[in-house]
Parts: structure tokens; sequence; C-alpha cells
């Protein structure tokens, strides 16, 4: 693997685990869209 995939995967897994730790109170760590959202966590 060369550094920029290696580099790439990296900033993903941040992104994700960013996004979690923003997430505050229960309906927000729930990943289950609601009215409001259009499921564009699990889209990206």
């Amino acid at each position: 693997m060369t550094i920029t995939t290696v580099s790439a995967y990296i900033l993903i897994a941040f992104y994700f685990v960013m996004e979690r730790s923003l997430r505050k109170g229960k309906q927000a760590l729930n990943l289950k869209p609601g009215a409001a959202d259009g499921g564009s966590s699990q889209v990206l």
C-alpha cells in the first residue's frame, strides 16, 4: 500500500471517530434516520 492509501484510510477512520464523539444525547447516538434526517450519515 502506498502512503496515500494509508493516509486516506486513517482520515476515514478519524472522521467516523470524531462523528461518534461529537454526537450528544440518546437520539443523536442512534443512526436510524428520523423525520428531519435523510440518512446522510449512512450514505457517507
